[in-house]
């Protein structure tokens, strides 16, 4: 088994308790890349990856080297539909995309048959679980509306007298009961009386065939109440002009979703999980005292 994830976090704690109860060899390092995880193994071995979304993009943007998994694990974060897809072509079935908190435990998982189907989600809640997705004034949203994420289960630690537990995510489901993480629920921005997703523009920056990475946040505006301002990362050798991208993304985006601000950088701060250190990203941005 290779651990691309560090102990510090519930996600690599389970997976190592997991790897001592099956007596399995379980390998460790300190820098968490895949490529070269999987480089150290024999060319006969078929290891169990687990990992993060962010770190299995690298490995793929980089040229997949080493050993084959016999199967990937991700989880921590949204898996896009762009990568999910990727990922299967160059995997094949073996790809699993989980969804869970330490609060929540093992929330759902999503099988390599159902990410074919509806690539990026999280599949069904496991036997057991329960989840809502509710509006601000706590209704049951609709199939393919975002809502806010409410669990509850046998493992669940509630939040509140009702037995739910409030997940802090967003999200939404598919008519075949599909779920799929659309975000924080403290990362939403409101520009102009309009509810803007940053995962949804974030997807469609990273569509773009020049791009390697981007993050949305939101900056406070004296007319609007908040504008969008992106970071891009550039693939190796690209050169991204910031009005030809502008221009690119008006015929993606409805204009309330528009980047007012776009910043190209040579990376973006990210913590040991491959999270986003968005306090770092406003620093840099300027978006926060030093």
């Amino acid at each position: 088994m290779v651990l691309a994830l560090p102990l510090h976090h519930g996600y690599g704690l389970a997976t190592l308790a997991m790897a001592l109860a099956l007596g399995s060899p379980l390998q460790l390092a300190r820098r968490y890349e895949i490529g070269p995880m999987l480089g150290r193994l024999g060319p006969r071995e078929e290891p169990l990856v687990v990992t993060v979304p962010t770190l299995l993009k690298r490995w793929l943007d980089a040229g997949p080297t080493g050993s084959r998994p016999s199967a990937v694990i991700t989880g921590s974060a949204p898996l896009g539909a762009d990568l999910c897809v990727r990922l299967l072509d160059h995997l094949g079935p073996r790809l699993f995309n989980l969804y869970g908190s330490t609060e929540a435990g093992l929330v759902s998982l999503a099988m390599p048959e159902q990410l074919r189907q509806a690539p990026g989600s999280v599949g069904r809640p496991l036997p057991g679980n329960v989840v809502r997705l509710v509006d601000a004034a706590g209704q049951d949203v609709g199939e393919g509306q975002v809502g806010r994420m409410l669990v509850r289960g046998p493992f669940v630690l509630p939040s509140g007298a009702d037995g739910w537990r409030d997940t802090g995510d967003l999200g939404s489901r598919d008519g075949q009961g599909n779920l799929f993480v659309r975000g924080r629920s403290d990362a939403m921005i409101v520009s102009g009386g309009e509810n803007v997703y940053p995962l949804e523009v974030e997807e469609v920056l990273s569509s773009h065939p020049e791009v390697a990475e981007a993050v949305v946040l939101a900056a406070s505006d004296p007319v609007f109440g908040q504008r969008l301002v992106a970071a891009v990362v550039p693939r190796p050798r690209a050169v991204l002009e910031e009005e030809t991208l502008r221009e690119w993304l008006r015929e993606r985006l409805e204009r309330h979703k528009m980047p007012r601000t776009l910043r190209v950088l040579e990376a973006i701060p990210r913590n040991p999980l491959g999270k986003l250190d968005r306090l770092e990203l406003e620093r840099q941005l300027g978006l926060t005292p030093p």
